[in-house]
């Protein structure tokens, strides 16, 4: 059985980034992220329980979901996001499950996961890794890459839990801070991660 690694952060951390590091070492990685986009969109049975909770206007007539929309009801508070996350999280954990199977010949696996603690995801791994990066690092390479306002990346980040109750919750901290050698830290990771488990 693999050693499986969970990879966390907050929106705009760099946790994908770090990945992508780890996956060119030859580790598979699994996005919970693009997993969950899939669902979304593949998903009959997801796509129902989202449109009766967001509403028909969730997917446009063609069946693509509707971003807008999505991130509109997002926003409104934790408890319209805990709505969402209550069919799309389960669903992704099946997906993820169905995944180690296929990757059991890999010795270590990494699940990237920035919702890691809120999903509960966080019980199926042996360890976690937490990328963390400055709040004005994050905001600015939120609205870089999404081309949305500053506002809308805080309201997004304010549905996450904080870099510290990720830190005290995680084995190991990756700063990505823009500054901080990641390829470094990530070697003083490997071995100890392997010798600890």
């Amino acid at each position: 059985m693999s050693i499986r690694i969970g990879v966390t952060g907050g929106m705009g951390s760099g946790k994908t980034y770090v990945c992508q590091l780890l996956e060119k070492r030859g580790i598979p990685v699994f996005y919970t992220d693009t997993e969950a986009k899939r669902l979304i969109v593949d998903d009959s049975g997801v796509r129902q329980r989202l449109k009766d909770i967001v509403g028909n206007s969730l997917y446009n007539r063609e069946g693509k979901l509707d971003k807008k929309v999505m991130a509109s009801f997002l926003v409104r508070g934790k408890q319209w996001a805990d709505k969402v996350n209550a069919v799309v999280h389960p669903a992704v954990r099946k997906a993820m499950y169905e995944w180690f199977v296929v990757q059991e010949s890999h010795p270590i696996v990494v699940v990237e996961c920035a919702l890691l603690f809120e999903s509960g995801l966080n019980k199926d791994m042996d360890k976690i890794v937490s990328v963390v990066a400055p709040l004005q690092v994050r905001l600015d390479r939120i609205v870089r890459r999404d081309g949305c306002t500053e506002e809308h990346a805080r309201q997004i980040i304010s549905l996450q839990q904080s870099d510290d109750y990720r830190m005290k919750c995680s084995d190991f901290v990756v700063e990505n801070d823009g500054k901080s050698d990641i390829l470094h830290q990530l070697d003083s990771l490997n071995l100890p991660l392997i010798r600890q488990i």
